[in-house]
């Protein structure tokens, strides 16, 4: 044993016999913290200490534990350590770690304590952190509903259309930058059931010039059921090409702990609560795609997300979506005739329904949108009152005046 050894060994033996006490002591700081003072700090407020805590089994419990934990670190002052034993302790703490992160208390916690520090206005955060829930809690109803995905584009427009076709269910997946590639990115976290509809509000926007595997935050939704669809729709150049992003997503679908970084990296700086005069972080919007670069990787995933759903008897419709006319530039209105031609020939396939302009007569113009991209409250309400009026002709959920008439009949039988 060499003399550096030997004097790291000789403080640490002086260093136990000073503070041996501390270790039971923190056991009973965490008994006494794990009553309701821990959940006030999951809610975003300052914890407390019970002291009631500490004369219960749990105290005892966990007092017990921090003095074992002292004497074996004195037992094992006297062993000599070699490599290997030094790497296979890591690896069992990193295991040990990584499936105490996989247990649904431990998420459910994780991601409470989330929701509480999370700004109004962070659209994506919220999200994930709302879709994690719905993904432990599971899908409550068992019969076929409407389930609408897509980008910041249908955020209101998802809730506003939950409210209009209650009680037919209606599962929202919408979220800032949630392109095809992200929603089949994510294929996991919607729970489709066969007999469901597929809403999507699409436009050449949302296969044109898109980051690839963009949006670090999406890590979240990684798996290997979907990492295999996403490499083969990127094809082996732009999986080559984008190899550092691929082998983040490969560490997220494998590595809970990679998976939630993000999540926990916010935590770890609102570790208090937000700011009660703190500003709040402004949304991230997805970047207009003015070079208007055609994204063959998006319309490769969109059409593997509607083969998926077809596989478990699940339709697609397709509304043909929009963008501020003062984008509507020659070069724009070119790449809007080509989605066009594509979707109206996958509609014939039977791939999906296309629904264009023409038929769903939402008639948006200049006055319904809050800036380039999103529809204001106006154009919103003119949507989802025609997404309601084609599922009401297709009999898929059920007008006002027939659920008052079927809430009558049930009332009195």
């Amino acid at each position: 044993m060499d003399e550096l050894t030997m004097r790291v060994r000789v403080a640490e033996r002086k260093f136990l016999r000073w503070v041996w006490g501390a270790f039971p002591a923190a056991g009973l700081a965490v008994a006494m913290l794990t009553g309701g003072g821990f959940w006030a700090w999951v809610d975003g407020r300052t914890p407390w200490l019970d002291w009631r805590q500490a004369f219960t089994v749990r105290g005892t419990v966990l007092a017990g534990a921090g003095l074992a934990a002292a004497g074996v670190w004195w037992a094992l002052l006297g062993r000599r350590w070699s490599g290997w034993m030094v790497a296979l302790v890591g690896l069992m703490g990193f295991v040990g770690v990584e499936c105490a992160m996989r247990i649904p208390a431990v998420q459910t916690t994780f991601w409470l304590a989330m929701r509480a520090r999370t700004y109004s206005d962070e659209w994506i955060l919220k999200e994930i952190v709302s879709t994690q829930f719905r993904k432990l809690e599971g899908r409550i109803e068992n019969v076929p509903g409407v389930v609408i995905c897509g980008s910041s584009q249908t955020i209101g427009m998802g809730i506003k259309l939950a409210r209009e076709i209650a009680p037919t269910p209606c599962v929202r997946r919408c979220s800032a930058g949630l392109m095809p590639l992200n929603i089949l990115q994510m294929w996991q976290w919607i729970p489709f059931q066969k007999g469901d509809i597929c809403i999507q509000y699409r436009s050449e926007f949302d296969f044109m010039d898109q980051e690839v595997l963009g949006l670090s935050w999406y890590r979240a939704y990684d798996s290997w059921k979907s990492l295999p669809d996403l490499i083969k729709v990127l094809g082996w150049k732009d999986s080559a090409g984008n190899w550092r992003k691929l082998t983040d997503h490969i560490l997220a679908a494998t590595l809970e702990g990679w998976r939630l970084k993000d999540a926990a990296s916010e935590l770890c700086k609102r570790w208090w609560g937000l700011e009660k005069n703190g500003k709040s972080i402004p949304p991230v919007w997805p970047k207009p795609a003015y070079r208007m670069e055609w994204s063959p990787w998006q319309q490769r995933a969109f059409e593997r997300v509607a083969e998926k759903l077809q596989n478990i008897g699940v339709e697609m419709w397709v509304f043909e979506g929009d963008v501020n006319p003062r984008l509507h530039t020659k070069t724009w209105l070119a790449r809007r005739v080509q989605i066009e031609q594509w979707m109206h020939r996958k509609s014939e396939e039977g791939l999906w329904r296309w629904i264009g302009v023409e038929e769903h007569d939402a008639k948006l113009d200049e006055n319904d949108w809050k800036d380039e991209l999103h529809p204001n409250e106006n154009g919103t309400a003119k949507m989802v009152h025609s997404m309601v009026r084609m599922l009401q002709q297709a009999s898929i959920v059920t007008s006002c005046k027939e659920q008052e008439a079927q809430f009558e009949s049930h009332a009195k039988e």
